[in-house]
């Protein structure tokens, strides 16, 4: 039986109320560590932190929490699982199963694709699937994809400061939205406004070769050449025979 099979069950109820969390010290310790091992330790280090300790000796890599300090109020509106309990031999059982340990050690070396994933929809902006281009239209647009997405890859979020009169209070913008596999709404950074700064320069120098009269070579149109000729009649009628079976 899984840990979240034993969330379900009411005197492991505290487990089920760290899944959410799990998950994302899950992800957030594939981004962050260094190596296997790192990865591993940070990822085990919640069985540590869901019972309200935050620094540990016997790790390589990882010995504390890198969270900042806990305050009254956030310590006292935590269900901590307590030390000792049944619901912690639970937490330590699943987190520090060989299994799991071999799992995580395989995967150490692993990348997100979110920058890949990004990268398709700005793809799809400038090449939209449901219409049909030609060779230089798709390969124009490909390339116009690349610029978009490098000029824009590493934007940060979007913050706005202010002056009161106890100093600067910087604030971090974030956007709401509905997850629908999860059913419930999540907070998402809101990043700066694309910047397009490339365009000015390709314009200036499009500009540059117009006046001096320098030619640009556009490139020819590519032909697909078969290395026979076809046989229609003879590719229906192989058509027709293979859709009996």
């Amino acid at each position: 039986m899984n840990a979240k099979s034993k969330g379900k069950k009411k005197e492991f109820h505290v487990i089920g109320m760290w899944i959410e969390s799990a998950k994302n010290h899950f992800w957030w310790s594939i981004h962050s560590s260094q190596n296997s091992l790192d990865l591993y330790e940070r990822f085990t280090s919640m069985v540590h932190h869901c019972v309200d300790k935050h620094s540990w000796p016997g790790n390589t890599h990882f010995v504390k929490c890198q969270h900042d300090k806990l305050t009254d109020t956030e310590i006292r509106a935590t269900k901590w699982i307590k030390i000792g309990s049944t619901a912690h031999a639970v937490m330590r059982k699943f987190l520090l199963s060989a299994n799991l340990r071999k799992d995580l050690l395989q995967i150490g070396n692993s990348i997100h694709t979110t920058g890949l994933e990004v990268y398709h929809n700005v793809i799809s902006k400038y090449l939209p699937k449901l219409y049909h281009f030609e060779f230089d239209h798709m390969e124009i647009g490909t390339i116009l994809a690349a610029l978009d997405n490098n000029e824009n890859t590493e934007r940060k979020q979007k913050t706005t400061i202010t002056r009161k009169k106890g100093g600067l209070t910087v604030r971090k913008h974030f956007t709401v939205a509905y997850r629908k596999p999860m059913h419930k709404f999540i907070a998402r950074k809101f990043y700066d406004k694309k910047k397009y700064d490339y365009l000015k320069d390709m314009l200036k120098e499009s500009r540059r070769r117009g006046m001096i009269g320098e030619k640009i070579m556009l490139p020819t149109k590519r032909k697909l050449i078969a290395p026979r000729e076809r046989d229609r009649n003879d590719l229906i009628a192989k058509s027709l025979k293979f859709s009996r079976f």
